[in-house]
């Protein structure tokens, strides 16, 4: 999982050209949920943990929480970023679209949109 990780991160940085707008979606959805994937399966990976033994890190006092943090953490960034989204999306209203006639509402919630005109 790591590795499918890594791999969308690549792919995301147009490392090996632009990806389709339903492959970007995709990925957007996919590596948040990789990482947490990945960082969990190292947390309950025994070598990790005799690994960090000598640096006195022991696994019965550490381990729930810190998959409680991870869990915790992970939560967090993926709201950070569906709120992200979302705002990127209404502030698209006000770049490709003007209103005309009755408002309603709030922000880009119009009963009737007219596209704007691109002058060349």
């Amino acid at each position: 999982m790591g590795l499918a990780a890594v791999a969308l991160v690549l792919a995301r940085r147009r490392a090996l050209g632009p990806l389709p707008s339903v492959l970007r979606l995709v990925s957007g959805v996919l590596l948040p949920v990789l990482v947490i994937l990945t960082v969990l399966g190292l947390l309950i990976w025994s070598p990790f943990w005799e690994f960090l033994r000598p640096l006195g890190i022991i696994e019965k006092d550490v381990r729930l929480g810190a998959i409680a943090a991870t869990m915790t953490v992970g939560m967090i960034g993926c709201g950070l970023l569906m709120f992200r989204a979302v705002y990127r999306w209404v502030r698209s209203f006000g770049r490709n679209y003007e209103h005309s006639g009755l408002a309603v509402g709030f922000g880009p919630l119009y009963f009737f949109f007219r596209r704007r005109r691109i002058s060349h």
